[in-house]
């Protein structure tokens, strides 16, 4: 008995192997479904559409199939040429804007006292009071010793060869003004150095020397906006006429001030 199971069991198992190899194809009218290359291959829609993608990319592909559900499909053409159009004018904008409120410190001078005047009845007249800021900085004498004026060529002429003779250094004063057509023996910042160097040459012989002002000490000030917009420096570049020659640009290093 058990033989005859284990004949039957092996026949059906050579039947049912011949059955899906489509070997009983005319006595079986029943076929099996092939699972197997080529005939799932030739079932294949587009394959050359399909790409793979990764979790990130999988995330963007959903975003961007939402959005094309939600809007109106636009040509390629018309894409490309929106896109272009937004990162042109995100470019243009950007250093406008920044322009536009960048502040910057300005700064005009030195003036004197009466160029001070007009500069700030200028800036009056196109910012609001408070706007800029007075700095005043001390500029130092300037004295030199002094020999001459001499009225004629021959005169200078000769005292030249007789500082020459005692040894003493001087040199032609050429700048046109008061003291031109003289001899300066030396130029100081200090009255008191001048005065040493005058005592100096009084002892070796020099008896007609003295001492000239050639600039007198002076308070000059320096007018400051700390924050100009480009509005502020619209207005200050139309002020040039009304600063003696001056303009407002960066302003500069810190200097000695009262």
């Amino acid at each position: 008995m058990l033989r005859v199971l284990v004949l039957l069991l092996f026949v059906a198992n050579l039947v049912f192997y011949a059955w899906s190899q489509d070997w009983l194809g005319d006595l079986i009218p029943l076929r099996m479904e092939a699972q197997r290359d080529p005939q799932r291959a030739q079932r294949q829609v587009h394959p050359e559409a399909m790409r793979l993608l990764g979790p990130a990319s999988g995330a963007s592909a959903s975003a961007v199939a939402a959005a094309s559900a939600a809007e109106p499909a636009a040509s390629p053409v018309e894409a490309e040429a929106a896109s272009a159009a937004s990162q042109a004018a995100s470019t243009a904008a950007a250093p406008v804007t920044a322009a536009a409120g960048r502040r910057e410190c300005l700064e005009a001078g030195p003036f004197t006292a009466e160029e001070k005047q007009r500069a700030e009845a200028a800036l009056r007249a196109v910012l609001p009071a408070g706007a800029w800021q007075e700095r005043d900085t001390l500029r130092a004498g300037l004295w030199m010793v002094y020999m001459g004026p001499y009225t004629s060529p021959d005169l200078q002429q000769a005292k030249e060869r007789e500082l020459r003779e005692i040894g003493i250094v001087f040199a032609p004063v050429r700048t046109p003004g008061p003291y031109a057509g003289g001899l300066s023996l030396g130029r100081f910042e200090q009255r008191s150095n001048a005065e040493a160097k005058l005592a100096s040459l009084v002892q070796q012989g020099v008896r007609t020397a003295r001492i000239a002002t050639v600039r007198a000490p002076q308070t000059l000030t320096s007018l400051r906006v700390p924050e100009a917009d480009a509005a502020v420096r619209t207005a200050l570049t139309g002020l040039s006429g009304a600063l003696s020659g001056k303009t407002f640009g960066a302003c500069g290093a810190e200097g000695e001030t009262l």
